[in-house]
């Protein structure tokens, strides 16, 4: 568990590389405020915006309540597959870092 103030990929992110698995989710289950899509970005802030907090976690199958954007599993890959626009994408740890916001990023 964990919680989405750096972004909600950056939270995949940390579950997914401290667990060595890979999570599968759909960005058509993430909910979100619609009033954001009048940014020309905004899927990239809906994964990668900061500042929302919200709590990400792993649960159960069987678990009530929450909302479930993916799935856990295990794999030889290590990250997270976000199918987002018909497409399937892997984001390593990497690929996520260099996308959110970073105080003290070397310009």
């Amino acid at each position: 568990m964990t919680d989405t103030s750096d972004g909600l990929l950056d939270a995949l992110s940390n579950i997914a590389n401290e667990s060595n698995v890979v999570i599968d989710a759909d960005f058509d289950k993430i909910p979100y405020d619609k009033d954001i899509m009048c940014f020309p970005d905004w899927q990239d802030l809906v994964l990668f915006g900061g500042e929302d907090y919200q709590i990400v976690a792993t649960v159960p199958q069987n678990f009530e309540g929450g909302v479930v954007i993916g799935q856990v599993k295990q794999s030889s890959k290590i990250g997270v597959n976000l199918k987002i626009n018909g497409v399937e994408k892997f984001f390593t740890k990497a690929d996520v870092e260099n996308k959110i916001f970073n105080h003290w990023r070397q310009k």
